[in-house]
């Protein structure tokens, strides 16, 4: 099975693209297609520091620490502005678009109470070289099971941190139903879980990490278009 999987990156955008070419539009006049998936960061992360020996040597010494989902987004806010009291209650989605279209987009946004902010300025994806699938059909009903592996990559970019990270991910996908009826044939991820490693900085300061990505527990959103 072909699969397309493009980087916008000047436009600061991110196409995720795992469906077939000549995939169904699942879109009716009027409404689109959106896909969420809750994203969750646990890293352990080792920080460059030194200690002073005398008053003139300095020995390097390593702290560790860990980084989770909320700092990860208390690090988005800063840069969009906000501070961590207006972010409370925030979550962190990668939010698939136009499911199913020429216009497919997914991105990494920030959701507080019905408002999405597009973060993928700041936090991108990526997956590096081919990868590998089984995939099961049921005839009865026309859906696909699939399980991919592949190595996937995650940057982020912000003034108090930021990594380059990448790692074998394993994705478990479906087609989409609501209510048994097919909304996307070709299966797309019901969760994503990658074990990674790589470098960065902590505020200014050499930092290395490793730890898990995880993308799960899968929402699908019918939203109406608005007429132009």
């Amino acid at each position: 099975m072909k699969r397309i999987i493009n980087l916008a990156a000047l436009a600061g955008l991110i196409t995720f693209n795992l469906l077939k070419v000549n995939a169904q539009t699942n879109t009716t006049s009027g409404f689109r297609t959106n896909v969420l998936l809750n994203v969750s960061f646990a890293l352990d992360s080792y920080i460059q520091g030194g200690t002073f020996i005398g008053t003139n040597r300095v020995i390097g010494t390593t702290r560790q620490g860990k980084i989770v989902t909320a700092d990860i987004i208390n690090a988005l806010g800063t840069e969009l502005g906000q501070g961590t009291n207006t972010l409370r209650g925030a979550k962190l989605l990668l939010r698939t678009t136009d499911l199913g279209t020429t216009n497919q987009v997914s991105a990494f946004v920030l959701r507080l109470g019905t408002n999405d902010t597009d973060v993928s300025s700041y936090l991108r994806f990526n997956f590096a070289g081919r990868s590998v699938n089984t995939e099961r059909f049921n005839p009865r009903n026309g859906t696909t099971n699939s399980l991919v592996y592949a190595i996937m990559q995650f940057t982020l970019l912000t003034r108090n941190g930021s990594f380059s990270l990448q790692g074998f991910a394993k994705l478990v996908e479906s087609s989409i139903l609501i209510k048994k009826q097919i909304i996307s044939s070709p299966p797309f991820p019901i969760s994503i879980r990658a074990a990674v490693a790589g470098s960065g900085s902590s505020g200014n300061l050499p930092a290395v990490y490793r730890g898990n990505v995880t993308l799960s527990r899968r929402t699908v959103e019918i939203e109406q278009v608005s007429s132009p």
